[in-house]
Parts: C-alpha cells; structure tokens; sequence
C-alpha cells in the first residue's frame, strides 16, 4: 500500500490506507472488527478466515463494501 500511494498517487488517485485488526482465527472478533472499521471508507475487506466470511457475507453485500476471499469461502459463490 506504501508502495502504490508513493509511487502512484494511490489507486485512481484515491490514497489507499491498511487497517488490521487481530482476529486470532475468532469469528466473533472479525465480525467486531468488520462493524468498527467499516465506516472508514473501505476499498475491500480480506478477513482470511472461512469462519468470518461467512458471517461477513451478509453483511458486505448489504453495506456494498467488496470482500476477497482468494482460495477459500463458499463453494456457491464459484463461477464454475
């Protein structure tokens, strides 16, 4: 992220920021996480956890705030 605000300005000129929160793998913790932080403007959210997808799901498409589950979340959501 460092790298694309310095060099670019951003992504679409639009200054890009990391927020972590540790979850240690706790569902519960990462819907907590998701509910505090995503009035902060999210670009996308990456909970890396299938547990926390799940619950996020919901939650994501009614806020209209995009989730990257790479390699894992559920099998219905697959294209092919």
């Amino acid at each position: 992220m460092t790298l694309l605000n310095e060099r670019d300005g951003g992504i679409g000129g639009v200054m890009t920021r990391l927020i972590e929160c540790e979850t240690g793998y706790n569902t519960e913790k990462g819907v907590e996480c998701y509910e505090a932080t995503k009035g902060e403007g999210s670009l996308v959210y990456q909970p890396l956890s299938t547990g926390i997808t799940y619950q996020l799901i919901p939650k994501v498409t009614a806020d209209g705030i995009p989730m990257h589950t790479m390699g894992y979340g559920r099998t219905s959501a697959s294209q092919w």
